[in-house]
């Protein structure tokens, strides 16, 4: 099972083989609809780039046989932490008169 989640990560790295940042970041967007503003697009490229980096790492344990997942990208992938909080329900923004416990 392992020889085989190695050879089809070694086939999804070899589609990407060549492309850059840029040219995925195109991809994501076709793929996923994302449509944004120049501002807005050079924000959410950053953290792009930033998931791409993450996912690297991750996938580099799971090949040394250090982890049991990979990673990927989704529609996410371009998403703050905040944002992704939110989504889960975790972020319950307090009322501006809350109180600090002592």
């Amino acid at each position: 099972m392992k020889f085989f989640c190695i050879y089809i990560l070694v086939g999804l790295i070899a589609l990407n083989y060549g492309l850059n940042d840029e040219e995925e970041w195109k991809q994501y967007k076709a793929k996923f609809n994302k449509q944004y503003n120049e501002t807005e697009d050079a924000r959410r490229f950053q953290l792009f780039k930033t998931t791409l980096e993450e996912n690297a790492k991750q996938n580099e344990k799971f090949l040394k046989g250090e982890s049991t997942w990979q990673a990927g990208l989704n529609k996410f992938s371009d998403w703050t932490l905040e944002e992704k909080r939110h989504l889960s329900g975790l972020a319950v923004p307090l009322p501006s008169s809350a109180a600090t416990f002592a």
